[in-house]
């Protein structure tokens, strides 16, 4: 397995890797605080362009970023690679800070994730479920296969051949089997199906769980032994192990030429992948030797040594950065963000998600508060979609008050989810009470309870933001008709708050194509209007396509994402304020850099 160590130049490593070799180009160059800051990034743009050169048409470019950088380190690398390259930022807790930033010690590493096409791929990675989430399974009829947490198996359908009657069940109101009656005899001769009353449920089995799939945020930290003689800016091997694991295979190529440490190259070996590393510094490549010699790997590993008569760019230079110049970047290196542009991604088919839930299940008279209008506001949205967006009524499903139970809803959206392609749009529609826990924005269910609002709600980073995060869909719209404040009990009051932005900014920092629209602001309700006899948000929503107005529907055909923000934000809150005397102020997680078009409207009498 080819391993070669090089003295030289980042380029010139860039350089003897070959075009399109590279699954993975990890580039972790020095910070900068003094010097020439537009030659640093002159510099930068040229190791960003051999690194495009040498990566495979599926592989990623990994950039240890300083914090303040970031915005134009992506500006950068998005002219490289392209406005869609950008796919994460994985934060690493570190135990020992980075650098000062206004006096404040900067403990996080920042690592942005770009991808050279369409068809590279982050693998999901995860992390053992902790106690308390293997308490959920359970295993009452003592089932030889271990404990398991009931799924429903019932589907929202119109289509005839699932709608049987089997173990002397049949589905209820407009449901049906989610699988033929062929393989419902399958999953009930493995003992997989489990009657109770006039319920069946899927057992899904602890055993089989992965376990608990890895967010953006990690806490990697150096072992007892790797601290023992670190460099200063030596990163775990974990952290490097993680990365390999989520955007590579076995016997992919990985180049690091900047591995001051060794640690990507130690990582490398450790997972069975091919690597090309390299510094300047013949102190860091005696380093790195220490390192693979104490691990045994020195012996299979070839070194070529600093070429004299390379065309060199440089030593590591140290140019001076003034915050001062930070806004002129984008001028001075010629990167132009356009604005105005209208950006669109063509797809076959819309799969739309609608949850509502009106009332909610009584526990002895213990009951979350109504949500007037949320089933009137879901059936008018799916109207919208149907009339004016072209969205086909079977790809729409639709989930209201009792078909709104947190296993139900689990099972249902995980499935669709999971068998999304890249050519079809993802829409997702709530209206209920949504609140954020402290941790992350929760939404209520049917059977979700007042005296336990955590463990019987649905996070919608577990639910909708991870799963679409890691699947093929390429455009996605999200839209919340949702607040806290009329949660009454009396625990919610005090420790719940709305549902907050920055959870959905990962949505949009993955995908330009991804949008989020919420109806109104941290801290403010949602409210309706018994004239309207809807939410008021949601009724402007489809309003502004029933009447077919120009603000939002540019020359009479198209709607962009800014254009419905700009109007959503504009007329709800004036309607709010004169009409009820309240404040509701919606918003809108868009793209910054361009405009995307929503949707090309049929016309109003066709």
């Amino acid at each position: 397995m080819k391993r070669i160590l090089f003295n030289n130049e980042a380029d010139e490593i860039l350089a003897n890797v070959g075009s399109n070799k590279a699954k993975l180009v990890y580039l972790d160059p020095p910070f900068y605080y003094e010097g020439n800051f537009i030659e640093y990034f002159q510099y930068l743009e040229l190791i960003l362009i051999k690194s495009r050169e040498v990566l495979s048409q599926d592989g990623f470019l990994v950039i240890n970023s300083q914090r303040e950088l970031r915005a134009e380190i992506q500006v950068l690398v998005k002219q490289i690679l392209g406005k869609d390259s950008f796919f994460s930022e994985i934060i690493n807790i570190s135990s020992r800070p980075n650098h000062l930033l206004h006096s404040l010690a900067d403990c996080n590493e920042h690592l942005l994730i770009f991808g050279k096409s369409k068809l590279s791929k982050i693998y999901p990675i995860y992390e053992p479920l902790n106690l308390e989430e293997q308490k959920r399974y359970k295993n009452p009829d003592h089932d030889p296969k271990g404990p398991y947490m009931k799924m429903t198996v019932t589907i929202n359908t119109s289509n005839p051949n699932l709608k049987y009657e089997f173990c002397g069940v049949f589905p209820k109101f407009n449901r049906g089997w989610r699988y033929s009656r062929t393989k419902m005899d399958e999953l009930l001769k493995e003992g997989r199906l489990l009657k109770q009353g006039e319920s069946i449920f899927l057992k899904r089995y602890l055993s089989e769980i992965p376990g608990k799939q890895v967010t953006n945020i990690w806490n990697c930290q150096l072992s007892s032994s790797e601290a023992k003689g670190s460099r200063v800016a030596q990163q775990p091997i974990s952290l490097h192990s993680r990365l390999i694991e989520a955007l590579t295979n076995k016997d992919d190529l990985i180049v690091d030429p900047y591995c001051g440490s060794g640690t990507s190259l130690i990582a490398s070996i450790e997972n069975k992948r091919r690597w090309h590393g390299g510094d300047n510094s013949m102190e860091a490549i005696d380093f790195i030797f220490n390192r693979l010699d104490e691990n045994g790997f020195a012996k299979k590993v070839n070194f070529i040594p600093f070429n004299k008569n390379s065309n060199n760019i440089r030593n590591y230079f140290v140019p001076k950065i003034t915050r001062k110049m930070l806004h002129l970047i984008a001028d001075e290196c010629s990167i132009h963000s356009k604005v105005n542009e209208i950006s669109s991604v063509k797809f076959e088919r819309t799969l739309v998600i609608i949850v509502s839930v009106e009332e909610y299940a009584d526990f002895g008279g213990n009951t979350i508060p109504k949500v007037k209008y949320a089933n009137r506001d879901a059936s008018l949205f799916r109207n919208t979609l149907i009339k004016y967006w072209g969205v086909d009524e079977n790809d729409i499903y639709e989930f209201k008050n009792n078909q709104a139970f947190k296993s139900s809803l689990e099972y249902e959206i995980y499935g669709l989810i999971n068998n999304i392609k890249e050519n079809e749009r993802f829409i997702f529609y709530y209206a209920g009470h949504g609140f954020h826990d402290g941790t992350s924005n929760r939404i209520s269910t049917y059977d979700t309870h007042p005296g336990n609002l955590f463990y019987t709600s649905l996070s919608l980073r577990e639910l909708i933001i991870d799963p679409i995060i890691q699947s093929k869909c390429t455009s996605a719209l999200f839209f919340i008709d949702s607040c806290a404040q009329k949660i009454s009990n009396d625990l919610s009051r005090r420790l719940l708050k709305n549902i907050d932005l920055e959870e959905f900014k990962l949505l949009t920092n993955e995908n330009s194509h991804y949008a989020t629209y919420l109806s109104c602001s941290t801290g403010q309700s949602s409210y309706s209007c018994d004239d309207l006899q809807h939410g008021v948000w949601t009724y402007h929503l489809c309003a502004a396509f029933d009447l077919f107005l120009d603000e939002v529907i540019r020359g009479g055909e198209i709607v962009t994402d800014r254009s419905l923000s700009t109007y959503l934000s504009k007329h709800v809150s004036s309607y709010i304020a004169k009409k009820l005397n309240y404040e509701q102020s919606p918003k809108a997680i868009l793209e910054s850099s361009h405009e995307n078009l929503l949707v090309k409207i049929r016309p109003k009498d066709s």
